[in-house]
């Protein structure tokens, strides 16, 4: 998962073998705005866990 944060969307759909289109629909299923929305969740959680 901290791996995700560090990826761009377009590196992440090359590597996971999707559109970016697809990334972003399941992010909103998800809750979140777009994979930005979920990127920035995923780096304060861990800023959360280490502080």
């Amino acid at each position: 998962m901290q791996r995700i944060a560090t990826l761009s969307i377009v590196k992440l759909s090359k590597e996971a073998n999707v559109s970016t289109a697809t990334i972003v629909r399941l992010m909103k299923k998800l809750g979140y705005n777009g994979y930005t929305s979920f990127k920035y969740t995923i780096k304060e959680h861990r800023n959360f866990k280490e502080g």
